[in-house]
């Protein structure tokens, strides 16, 4: 994938990938772990993929970054840190509202998309509020996904202003590599 960079928490102690803002510079502001079957998303507050990453980046744990140009940077710092008992991979029940969680299960995997609104979002890809979809490559995975007005980007996380036309139609992907019974729900909204 172009762009894409592997960094991890060199700290003892997690991370609040939300103080991070200010260590990035031409980086989309999403993280992506990856959980031993598929990946995990989190941006601006909002857990995508299996739903299993919120702000906590786990101490010692690696993680997806995406770069928007050749001179990206990403600087952590002790100011960073937070001292929890945060554990690989632990999900978060506090959600913001405004917001369409689609959820696809298969094969005793799940897999998540998500839909919120926010003021200062586009139709785009807007790389403040979105996610990619970055997808497994075990067969028994199931992925849902939005694809974006622009470029029909896959994403975990769409951010949509909350000017909508009511005659807007949002495409919804899933890719399915094995046969079987699949369930499609929504968890929030």
């Amino acid at each position: 994938y172009d762009g894409w960079h592997l960094v991890g928490n060199p700290y003892p102690s997690a991370i609040d990938w939300d103080l991070v803002d200010d260590g990035i510079s031409n980086m989309d502001n999403a993280v992506y772990v990856w959980d031993g079957t598929q990946y995990a998303s989190y941006v601006s507050g909002i857990s995508g993929g299996s739903g299993n990453q919120n702000n906590e980046i786990a101490p010692m744990q690696a993680f997806f970054v995406h770069a928007t140009a050749n001179n990206a940077s990403i600087t952590l710092n002790n100011s960073h840190r937070i001292h929890s008992s945060e554990n690989y991979l632990k999900s978060s029940s506090e959600q913001p509202e405004d917001q369409l969680r689609l959820r696809i299960t298969a094969n005793g995997y799940e897999d998540r998309t998500v839909l919120y609104l926010n003021n200062n979002a586009t139709a785009g890809f807007d790389p403040v509020w979105d996610a990619y979809r970055l997808s497994s490559a075990y067969p028994n995975v199931p992925h849902i996904y939005t694809i974006a007005d622009e470029g029909n980007l896959p994403l975990s996380i769409n951010a949509m202003s909350y000017e909508l036309s009511d005659d807007l139609e949002i495409p919804i992907g899933i890719r399915i590599l094995t046969a079987g019974t699949y369930s499609i729900s929504i968890e929030y909204y």
